[in-house]
């Protein structure tokens, strides 16, 4: 039996109160106006593409008589033949009344082009530029599709600081801030541009570049820190050494985060792979990769965070003369690895020669070895291994007046002979500042911490000698980390009290750090906090806690004391807590105070 078929409805012209006025093909669009003799006219016309339906659009304005409209004609249409366009009204028998037709050579040449491009900026927002090449100068309007659904639209109007095209319009650009960058990294979600159908391309590469291992320390438990745009927040962290995912727990950082793993019981001197992966929804969408050893090797130099001193010199190295080296500190809200004997070196006066702090090493058998190197300077610096016969390896490092730290791996040339050195040269540099520098073994692992590794002892910075946000903080009514690890909290609604970095003379004249703390009027409770590295309480048994603490030698009004010591799960305190001490008054000269607990008691 013969399948029946369904009809389709066939357009065609009849006499109707309705006409088109000057149809043309205009910049890539075909335009005319729809004119009602009788009646309001219908808001939409019908597109046919040599008889066949390709789109309808919308007839503009409020007249009821009359609208224009236009029809952006797709690329695919150009395909170097003649075809017919035709404009056509929906009828109350569903068969489409053909108003006008125009027929026209469609040039391959003449086709649209859509350019456009979109990456991440520094502000975490999606920006690009969008436009049409045959109507360079009408915004284009940008969907944003998220897992299937239209978010919404925005145009492509603001102003582009970088177009690659000297033929792009002024106002072509367009910016937002996604909701989930996960699903547009991972592919779930798309810009797109209806006129074209096309999808506009996002390069991710610059967020995903910034993703690296910066340091992998050994200590009670592998602290692994890792660069993390901000914009990766939201993604799943998973941690893996030779391919077998371990558990680790994090900790986060401004523009990195920190992941501590325990070790295992037995260790070897082998490499091992680290990988720390960033997965959105089960699909990684970076990972940075990295070789350590559980037992790995120290630095070969002596003195390299620069702490030991002769007089006014420093210990083991050798300064170029004309050049002096001091203890300095980095200055208020900038970010660096403070330490007490933080170098400066500068000229004195003027200068024999190029900036040059060298000292001797043992290379022997040695074919590469690592450089670690954490510095501001502006301009040109090297590092060189060279010996008696000339220079072994080096390499050359831009500053931008930033501290950095640099981590490289040089390759001898040559096995290395009598009298051995690594040297720092800075020949434009008028004045460096250094808070490390060594070489060692591939692999090498700094024994003096930087700042962000956890002391033995069980409290980080406990001796209040690191201070990356700055060395003077005002309180804000919320709680803010001042020295590194510490939070200063304050009653809602009170901002006169001050913390800053303060030197404290001993008893034998030496000079160490502390935490000075000071309101310019009787306050309530002001808590200072900082994290119990978790190792420490797991040790179980009786530890001491250690503090020293003195009242402003310049206060002599009120009473300054501490009101509780606590040990809790919450740093404002909270029901599951110790307490160490209560009511220690302060006296204007040095107090140390020690007390215990029993870490096995307190769980």
């Amino acid at each position: 039996m013969e399948k029946s078929r369904v009809a389709m409805p066939v357009a065609r012209k009849r006499k109707s109160p309705l006409s088109i006025e000057n149809l043309r093909f205009r910049q890539g669009s075909l335009r005319g106006k729809l004119v009602s003799s009788d009646g309001p006219i219908p808001r939409s016309v019908t597109i046919r593409f040599d008889g066949q339906d390709v789109g309808s659009v919308r007839v503009r304005g409020r007249e009821p008589l009359e609208g224009p409209f236009t029809w952006f004609v797709p690329a695919r249409h150009y395909d170097g033949g003649t075809h017919t366009f035709e404009v056509a009204v929906a009828t109350d028998d569903e068969a489409p009344l053909v108003l006008d037709s125009l027929e026209r050579q469609m040039d391959v040449g003449a086709a649209p082009l859509l350019h456009a491009a979109a990456g991440v900026n520094d502000r975490g927002q999606i920006e690009g530029f969008a436009w049409n090449s045959v109507q360079p100068n009408e915004p284009l309007a940008i969907e944003l599709w998220e897992r299937g659904a239209l978010i919404r639209t925005i145009r492509a109007d603001q102003s582009v600081s970088a177009i690659p095209a000297d033929t792009a319009p002024d106002a072509c650009g367009f910016a937002f801030a996604p909701q989930d960058l996960g699903s547009w990294i991972n592919g779930r979600a798309r810009l797109i541009a209806p006129k074209f159908g096309e999808a506009i391309p996002i390069d991710f590469s610059s967020v995903l570049a910034e993703v690296a291992v910066e340091q992998v320390f050994v200590d009670e438990e592998l602290a692994v820190t890792v660069t993390r745009p901000a914009l990766l927040a939201p993604c799943d962290v998973t941690v893996s050494i030779d391919g077998l995912a371990r558990p680790s727990r994090l900790r986060e950082r401004a523009d990195s985060i920190q992941l501590f793993v325990a070790r295992p019981l037995a260790e070897d001197a082998d490499h091992h792979r680290l990988q720390v992966a960033f997965a959105f929804e089960g699909e990684t969408l970076a990972s940075a990769e990295q070789t350590f050893r559980w037992s790995p090797p120290g630095g070969l130099l002596a003195n390299p965070d620069f702490r030991d001193w002769q007089g006014d010199r420093l210990a083991v190295w050798a300064l170029e003369e004309g050049y002096a080296a001091m203890p300095s500190t980095p200055g208020d809200g900038v970010s660096a690895p403070f330490a007490p004997a933080l170098v400066s070196l500068g000229a004195l006066g003027v200068s024999g020669g190029p900036l040059r702090l060298a000292q001797p090493v043992d290379l022997s058998d040695a074919d590469a070895v690592d450089l670690e190197f954490i510095a501001r300077f502006e301009g040109a610096a090297e590092v060189q291994v060279f010996d008696d016969e000339g220079v072994l390896a080096g390499v050359i490092m831009d500053g931008e007046g930033v501290w950095a730290r640099h981590r490289r791996t040089l390759t001898l040339d040559r096995p290395a002979g009598p009298g051995a050195h690594v040297a720092l040269l800075a020949a434009d540099a008028d004045a460096v500042e250094l808070a490390y520098l060594d070489v060692g073994p591939p692999g090498f692992q700094r024994v003096q911490s930087d700042g962000q590794d956890t002391l033995k002892q069980g409290l980080a910075n406990g001796d209040f000698q690191r201070w990356s946000r700055g060395l003077t903080f005002q309180s804000t009514g919320a709680s803010i980390e001042t020295a590194d690890g510490w939070l200063l909290s304050a009653p809602k609604g009170l901002k006169g009290v001050r913390a800053a970095l303060v030197q404290i003379e001993s008893d034998d004249g030496a000079i160490d750090y502390g935490f000075g703390l000071k309101a310019d009027a009787p306050t309530g409770l002001v808590t200072l906090s900082t994290q119990v590295h978790p190792a420490a309480v797991r040790r179980g048994g009786d530890w001491t806690l250690e503090l020293t603490v003195q009242r402003h030698p310049g206060s002599a009004r009120g009473v300054a004391r501490l009101g509780r010591i606590l040990l809790s799960d919450s740093p404002l305190g909270g029901p599951n807590a110790a307490v160490l001490g209560r009511d220690v008054l302060l006296a204007p000269d040095a107090r140390r105070v020690r007390l215990s607990v029993d870490a096995a008691a307190w769980s």
